[in-house]
């Protein structure tokens, strides 16, 4: 990356093309940070804009119930988000400025809750290296995943049904991967590499008592059951596909990442409500 100071720079120079390549690529396969200033900064506005949206959608889910809610209670609110945000994505978590912005404050002498945020961040930072040496800790399930749910179900469906219609004799999980890669369902696209590593994965998963591969098979056999108008046995819904996949994921049982996607939205209204008790309390 360049150092030169009088190397012109302005935002004129991130060319759509740019933003909208990071904005579709599989961070799972960015393995070094770009070299070019602007392919940075592209990079910066992909994980700011994926942070705000998030950061968007929650705070929708919480004035449905609560308005006018005190700014410490929606800043913590945030600061949650965040933590959670770089327990997904590591230090390219820090690229998004809103996430800076959120954890500035904690470094400041005068912030009693300051050094408990940070040491949290070290944390999530230490889980999300574990994970990406194969070591598999427990990670955790947010209001994050219900929220992303309905789209990963409308792809699932239509993937299900691909497959349904599929001539192929190839193995189910390859057509999965094949599919997915040659475009038509892009959140499943800009999460491939997880796909394929929970597709993959050589160990048995206990709650399948087979490989992950088997997901592939039994949400084939959905689509063929649903191309067909007649029930197929045994086979595996969309939602339960999606359930099994992240309980690999956050090294779950699947019940259990069920239950806590079911209930994360509940969960996120009784939180507030404790804040606001503490809030006036004070």
């Amino acid at each position: 990356m360049s150092t030169k100071s009088s190397e012109p720079f302005t935002d004129l120079l991130i060319t759509a093309k740019n933003i909208q390549y990071f904005s579709e690529i599989d961070l799972g396969q960015l393995n070094d940070l770009p070299t070019k200033r602007v392919d940075l900064v592209a990079l910066s506005i992909r994980m700011d804009a994926a942070f705000t949206s998030l950061c968007d959608s929650v705070l929708e889910v919480i004035v449905r119930t609560h308005n006018d809610l005190p700014p410490d209670v929606v800043k913590t609110e945030l600061s949650d988000l965040a933590l959670n945000f770089i327990g997904r994505y590591g230090a390219l978590a820090f690229l998004s400025t809103s996430v800076v912005e959120l954890l500035w404050n904690a470094q400041r002498p005068n912030v009693s809750k300051g050094p408990r945020l940070l040491s949290e961040v070290g944390q999530k930072l230490f889980i999300f290296a574990k994970s990406a040496r194969g070591l598999r800790p427990k990670k955790t399930v947010d209001i994050t995943f219900k929220l992303c749910k309905p789209a990963f179900l409308a792809e699932l469906d239509r993937l299900s049904r691909e497959l349904g219609r599929s001539e192929s004799a190839e193995p189910w999980a390859d057509q999965v991967l094949g599919l997915v890669r040659m475009g038509g369902y892009p959140m499943l696209k800009v999460n491939l590499t997880l796909l394929e590593q929970f597709l993959r994965c050589p160990l048995t998963n206990p709650d399948l008592h087979a490989k992950n591969a088997v997901s592939a098979d039994l949400l084939a056999e959905y689509g063929i059951g649903k191309v067909l108008g007649e029930a197929r046995e045994p086979s595996m819904t969309p939602d339960w596909f999606f359930y099994t996949w992240i309980a690999w994921t956050t090294n779950k049982r699947r019940t259990t990442v069920r239950r806590e996607i079911q209930t994360a939205e509940t969960k996120l209204q009784m939180q507030i409500n404790t804040l606001l008790r503490v809030t006036k309390n004070r």
